[in-house]
């Protein structure tokens, strides 16, 4: 599954900013690919661990190629790392593959019912990239009050429906993960579309109830398109790595109060944990470029980040 590494996060945060259903690839597993809320084209979704809820110190090694950061104790906490590329081509043909079945993809997900998925795999790309064409349509629930997240992940993360700065929320998706899979299935699928002469196939799945991902949309009170402004946020489970394709040298670190913070590119990374929960989260700005300053930028991002660790 996609809980331990991510193949790439360019795709996934581009279509999260607009709202459309993409794809995440796990390289990890070789088995098991979604299509499912996601991210905008710029660097990279990187993210680093804090001293949130426990009192652990963190001393982060940092080069132009990852971050890794470890505990007091000298054990490797969490890392993210830039993709060989090696590592980047399977994702390279599998984005140029199922482009040409978007709309085909998008036309299967908007009558998946309620608590379940699709299974999707296009026969070409299994010929090319084995196990990682398998895919997965899957259909978000939209967030108008925090109040209808988990009890748990709400209180822990302090999430309200108005933020600093003025920010009130207007939309969210939550998502929930798919099951393990038989490690047989993309190769089973492609059998039989290979049988049927079929370019694509599609087989049921049903959602488990563990939350895989939130996205929440905050603007300004009383915004016009002009003048207000707008944040993101991204709330995922914690995992101990990530990959991405993005250039980890242009992020700075941040330290607020004991807490480590990574920022870069209109975005702050961190991590929440306590005794059993870890939640990766992002916070991201749309300020009109004309009207950006960074500091005043860094210092809105921070304050929003600190309601998520008091």
């Amino acid at each position: 599954m996609m809980k331990d590494k991510i193949q790439s996060y360019e795709e996934f945060e581009r279509r999260l900013k607009s709202q459309t259903i993409p794809v995440i690839k796990d390289v990890a597993t070789n088995a098991i690919t979604r299509k499912k809320t996601p991210i905008f084209l710029r660097a990279s979704f990187i993210t680093i661990v804090l001293t949130a809820c426990i009192s652990v110190s963190i001393a982060a090694a940092v080069n132009y190629t990852g971050w890794k950061f470890f505990d007091s104790e000298g054990n490797q906490v969490f890392e993210v790392r830039t993709m060989t590329e090696e590592e980047v081509e399977p994702n390279r043909t599998y984005s140029e593959i199922y482009s040409k079945y978007e709309e085909v993809m998008e036309e299967i997900q908007k009558d998946i019912p309620k608590g379940q998925f699709k299974y999707f795999l296009v026969k070409e790309a299994y010929e090319e990239i084995g196990g990682y064409a398998l895919t997965m349509l899957i259909n978000g629930e939209k967030i108008e009050n925090v109040e209808q997240l988990p009890a748990d992940i709400r209180e822990f993360l302090h999430l309200k429906n108005e933020i600093p700065s003025d920010l009130v929320l207007k939309a969210g998706t939550m998502y929930y993960d798919v099951p393990k899979s038989n490690a047989n299935l993309s190769e089973d699928m492609y059998k039989e579309a290979k049988e049927k002469n079929l370019e694509y196939i599609i087989k049921d799945g049903k959602l488990t109830t563990e939350v895989s991902d939130i996205n929440l949309h905050y603007e300004s009170k009383g915004m016009n398109v002009e003048e207000g402004r707008k944040i993101q946020m991204m709330i995922r489970p914690g995992s101990e790595q990530m990959l991405t394709t993005g250039n980890l040298a242009g992020y700075t670190q941040l330290t607020e109060d004991g807490t480590n913070f990574l920022y870069g590119d209109h975005m702050i990374y961190f991590i929440k944990e306590g005794d059993s929960q870890k939640f990766l989260i992002s916070i991201s700005t749309s300020w009109r470029e004309d009207d950006f300053d960074e500091e005043e930028e860094k210092a809105a991002l921070l304050a929003i980040a600190k309601t998520i660790l008091n």
